[in-house]
């Protein structure tokens, strides 16, 4: 059974939007009362196609795990044969704390290009 193809097209709308939202930040000049808003708006739109990725990732490893013939797939299951394989070295650990990296990344871009020039 070969694992069914999922929709990207939410993901490829949300990298558009924040591509956008991006241009928008970058095209306002500086000390513009609306740049902090836009900044606000950026790290929103990054945040949110973040998670939508990670959501996308976990349903394409569900469905091959699932079409691997794995057995039912759930949060235990998933994670113990993970763990047999060797792909979630860490994973249990790092858990919550990645949307908190990145949002800090994110952070950091602003606070060391203010002018949205890289």
């Amino acid at each position: 059974m070969s694992p069914k193809t999922i929709d990207l097209s939410p993901l490829r709308k949300a990298l558009a939007l924040l591509q956008e939202a991006l241009q928008f930040w970058q095209a306002q000049a500086e000390g513009s009362a609306l740049k902090p808003h836009l900044r606000s708006a950026v790290i929103q739109s990054f945040e949110f196609t973040y998670e939508l990725a990670v959501r996308l990732l976990r349903r394409v490893l569900i469905e091959r795990a699932e079409a691997a013939d794995l057995g039912p797939v759930n949060a235990i299951s998933r994670e113990r044969v993970a763990d047999q394989k060797g792909h979630a070295q860490g994973a249990k650990r790092s858990r919550g704390r990645a949307p908190a990296m990145f949002r800090n990344a994110a952070h950091g871009l602003f606070d060391h290009n203010p002018k949205g020039t890289g």
